[in-house]
This record gives structure tokens, C-alpha cells and sequence, in this order.
């Protein structure tokens, strides 16, 4: 591989696979997909939620990349719980169970793609893991063994493929009740930031959240406020209305700009007019000065769970199928069908980069975006096989390959997908 664009860096590293994926196919494909399918958009989540980032889902698997390996662990154990829960409704034989492994170690990134020791010890933990279950090497156990009270089964030494040294690994107890405390415990890390004018307020509050379980800051005016943004992730802002300079309305409007914080309002004022602007500002609930401090607590509880369980589902799926030109495309099951109804066959890096077209309709896309979309290999962006696939890929789909009408040349560029594509 190249070294040229390769970024080293120390990083937490989420390996999963669904074991006995092969059987499951083999008995019944459709079902098995369409259960991939929603797990994947569970645990895709589940990573966003707790910080980390999907690198790869090649067929059963998942790569995704950390930059704490608390965060890793308390993902992997949230991860298995849901989906226990979700398999408790299929028959045993039809279970969905993923294999995890959670490596800490140097990687390597080039492009969209990782590499290097680090990635390739956290597959190999992930085959090491039961059905259902986790494992994680020495340096991972050594971040998180006084921080996550979870049972940790030492199963010594294992020499893994392709690894020069040994590897110490250890087994997460997956008792239901440590899946829960962990799950429990992310509340305690649930940062709010109280924006006020009033000293009293903001102490009164501060206080009281924190016998709560909550982290807390405050902030008595915009700058302030942007200041603690700036310095840390908080899960929820509770913002007074009133206030000298700049309002509650106005820095409300100014976080929604920029991000997804709920904000819960605070009015002196009781009349409708007042709750309605601010609710059309951007703010997710409001409480009206003065109030019990329980139903402030609840009011936090309420909005804190409503933004938990976006987060928890995560970005909105991309449709399982598109339709071009009279072509019809499942993503899910990757079948192409044609505008006769025909199924035509794609090879894994043919379907990849038709992927890769219809979901960037009508835009430009030079070689180099296009092998990082592709994920195939370690390619250079000078190498013509984008050009082969992309033939073979119009042998397929082109009326005339020789003059293509969907996938356009854009001379000493790229390539243009010029058909409108129908989302469904």
C-alpha cells in the first residue's frame, strides 16, 4: 500500500459479524436480509449515539472507529442488549446473534478505508466472541475495567492470525442485569447547560441536577453560553427567556442553527403567545417561571428520552430501492431488475459502484471519489480498473454501451450519472 495520504492515529475499533450468517442465508435469503437490514440501522445508531463512526459494512459486518474505548464497550454492550431484546421475538433457529470484538491500537486511514494491526486484532477478537457475546483485548480492558461495571473473563494469551505477539483477551459478562447498568449508567455522563442571568437560578438548578445524576453547566449570558459549547458536548440546554442582550429566543435560534440540542425554555411569562414563539424557535418544551423543581426533572427526563430515542434509530434510512431509466435497483438485496422485469447480475464491485451512482445523481464524481465510494481495495486514483468496471458496469445497463446514455464520461474528470432516480 501506498503511504502517500495515509493518516496514523490511536483509536478504539468495533469489529462485528452475524455468526452463522452463511445458514441463515442458505435457509431463507429474503428474511435474513430484511433482518440484517433493520439490526444494521440499530446498530449504525447505537454508533452514532455514542460517538464513533462506521467505516465499513461490507455484507454482515461492521467497522466502526472510537475515539474512546469506554465509549466502544458501553456501544458494543447497548448493542447486544437491543438486540437480544429483538431476537427474543424470531425462533432460536432464526436468531440474528452478532460476534463483537474491541480493539485499541494504532490504524492507518487512507481515504475512506482502514488499516493496520489495530483493525485487524479487533476482527479477529470478534471471532473469538460467542454468538451474542463481546471480547476485547489487554489495552482495551486496561481503559475500562474501573470505568464500566461489567463482569470480564480473562481467556489468557491467543496467538491470532497475522499478529506477530500474542494477544491477552478477555470475555464481557452479557448478563442482563451488567447490560443494563451499563446502559444505566450513560445516564450519569448526560451533560446539561443552564443558560440564566439570574445567579440564584442557575445555583438553585445546578445544584439540583446534580443530586439528579446529571452533569451540569451554566452560563449567564450568549457569550458565556458559547463559550461552554465550545468547551464541551452537552445532552440538553435549559435557557431562560428574559435576559439582558441577547434573548432566549435569539440563542435558541442560534443552537438550532447549528445542531440538534434540545433546549427546554424557562418564561416568567404564562401567556400562549409566548410558549407557541418559543416552541417555533426551536425550543422542545417550556416551563413557566415559578416552578416545582420536580417538574423541571421531568420535563428534563421527558425531552432527554424523546432526543435518546432519535439518536437511537439514527439518521434516517436511505431507501431500500431506486428506479432509473426503467431499471429497478434493491439495495437491501442488491437485485437489479431491468425495464423487461429481467434479474440481472452484478458482481460485488460492479454493484458497489452503481451504488455509488444512483445515490450521487446528476453530480460529477472524479475516479478518486469514486474508489473511495467503492471501498473495493487499496486503489491508487491513477488506476484505470475504475475505467474496466465502469465499462463492464455499462455492458450491463447501457442500450448502447458504445453510446451511454446513464453513465456520461466527463472528459479528464470523472463520470456523471445522468438519469433521474426515483427513491422508494
Amino acid at each position: 500500500m501506498s503511504l502517500q495520504g495515509v493518516k496514523r492515529r490511536l483509536a478504539a475499533i468495533l469489529s462485528a459479524d452475524v455468526a452463522g450468517y452463511s445458514r441463515l442465508m442458505g435457509e431463507d435469503e429474503e428474511a435474513t436480509l430484511r433482518t440484517l437490514s433493520a439490526y444494521r440501522r440499530v446498530i449504525d445508531g447505537l454508533i452514532a449515539k455514542h460517538r464513533g463512526r462506521v467505516f465499513g459494512s461490507a455484507g454482515d459486518s461492521v467497522v466502526a472507529e472510537f475515539a474512546s474505548a469506554v465509549d466502544a464497550v458501553r456501544c458494543a454492550a447497548e448493542v447486544q442488549h437491543e438486540l437480544n431484546k429483538r431476537n427474543a421475538e424470531f425462533p432460536d433457529d432464526r436468531r440474528m446473534r452478532f460476534r463483537i470484538g474491541i480493539n485499541l491500537g494504532d490504524i492507518m486511514v487512507k481515504g475512506g478505508n482502514l488499516f493496520g494491526d489495530g483493525v485487524n486484532v479487533a476482527a479477529r477478537l470478534g471471532g473469538l466472541a460467542e454468538p451474542g457475546g463481546i471480547c476485547i483485548s489487554g489495552a482495551v480492558y486496561d481503559q475500562v475495567k474501573n470505568k464500566l461495571s461489567l463482569g470480564y473473563d480473562s481467556l489468557g494469551e491467543h496467538k491470532v492470525k497475522n499478529i506477530a505477539e500474542p494477544v491477552r483477551v478477555y470475555r464481557l459478562g452479557m448478563e442482563p442485569q451488567a447490560l443494563r447498568s451499563v446502559t444505566r449508567a450513560r445516564q450519569a455522563e448526560q451533560r446539561i447547560l443552564i443558560v440564566d442571568d439570574e445567579p440564584d437560578i442557575r445555583a438553585e438548578l445546578e445544584g439540583y441536577l446534580k443530586d439528579n445524576g446529571y452533569l451540569v453547566g451554566t452560563a449567564g449570558d450568549g457569550e458565556a453560553m458559547r463559550q461552554r459549547l465550545s468547551e464541551a458536548r452537552y445532552d440538553l440546554v435549559i435557557m431562560d427567556l428574559i435576559m439582558p442582550g441577547e434573548d432566549g429566543l435569539t440563542l435558541t435560534q442560534e443552537i438550532r442553527r447549528s445542531s440538534h440540542i434540545p433546549v427546554i425554555m424557562l418564561t416568567g411569562k404564562g401567556e400562549t403567545i409566548d410558549r407557541i414563539v418559543g416552541l417555533e424557535m426551536g425550543a422542545d418544551d417550556y416551563v413557566t417561571k415559578p416552578f416545582e423543581l420536580r417538574e423541571l426533572l421531568a420535563r428534563v427526563r421527558a425531552v432527554l428520552r424523546r432526543a435518546q430515542a432519535v439518536a437511537k434509530t439514527g439518521p434516517e434510512a436511505p431507501p431500500s430501492t431506486v428506479e432509473f431509466g426503467g431499471w429497478r435497483l434493491d439495495l437491501d438485496a442488491r437485485d437489479l431488475t431491468s425495464p423487461e422485469g429481467q434479474e440481472v447480475g452484478l458482481t460485488t464491485a460492479e454493484f458497489k459502484l452503481l451504488e455509488a451512482f444512483v445515490t450521487h445523481p446528476k453530480k460529477v464524481l472524479d475516479r478518486d471519489h469514486l474508489l473511495d465510494l467503492i471501498h473495493g481495495r487499496d486503489w491508487s486514483p491513477y488506476d484505470r480498473s475504475i475505467d474496466n468496471l465502469v465499462a463492464r458496469l455499462r455492458r450491463k445497463i447501457e442500450a448502447d454501451p458504445g453510446h451511454p446514455k446513464l453513465i456520461k464520461s466527463v472528459r479528464g474528470v470523472g463520470y456523471l450519472f445522468a438519469s433521474n432516480v426515483k427513491r422508494g
